[in-house]
């Protein structure tokens, strides 16, 4: 996981040696559901990666990191163990009026759970979708409040073992991990 995202913040840096952009960087809380084993809310934290390459146009890199999911019983608020990352990799388009800014995008999403049944790979891929409303405190930070949606509908790669071999084939998806967060968080803008 930290390989992929090392490998993620190079390649925005790299890109911003290449071209005249603005990059924002984010981190945020964010609150959600998705449709895994474990019922309830989900709860964590993340970052966000914008890079902005000309005119409002650039792409977006999330991590939503969700440790835990919430649910109210009769003792009070129970925290139950469910690791998920979820990472969309979207194109995006920026907009800014004066104090106020806008973005969306769509694009692929990895998601990595913990939970995950028995032969099914641990990561899966998916379409992501975002939307974002900024409020700028001054011109390089803002209040960032936002939602993020991941569509599980892509194959999954099944492995069966047998004796000494064992066979990969793709499987149409069960859909388990579709979810959708709310954010809010804070943004830094860095201009080249």
């Amino acid at each position: 996981m930290k390989k992929i995202i090392s490998g993620l913040v190079m390649s925005v840096l790299f890109a911003g040696s290449v071209f005249a952009m603005d990059l924002s960087v984010g981190l945020k809380g964010i609150l959600g559901a998705d449709n895994s084993d474990v019922k309830g809310t989900c709860i964590g934290g993340g970052f966000d990666i914008n890079v902005d390459i000309k005119n409002g146009f650039g792409f977006q890199i999330e991590s939503n990191i969700v440790p835990a999911v919430i649910t109210k019983e009769n003792e009070g608020l129970t925290f139950t163990d469910n690791m998920i990352v979820n990472i969309p990799a979207m194109a995006w388009y920026n907009a800014r009026f004066s104090w106020f800014g806008l973005g969306a995008g769509a694009g692929l999403s990895c998601t990595i759970s913990e939970n995950h049944p028995e032969n099914v790979s641990n990561t899966k891929l998916g379409l992501a979708a975002g939307l974002k409303a900024k409020a700028f405190v001054t011109d390089n930070i803002a209040i960032v409040a936002g939602v993020t949606g991941n569509l599980d509908c892509l194959p999954n790669l099944k492995k069966t073992s047998k004796e000494n071999s064992s066979t990969y084939k793709f499987v149409a998806t069960d859909f388990s991990r579709n979810a959708i967060f709310g954010s809010i968080g804070v943004e830094y803008r860095f201009s080249f």
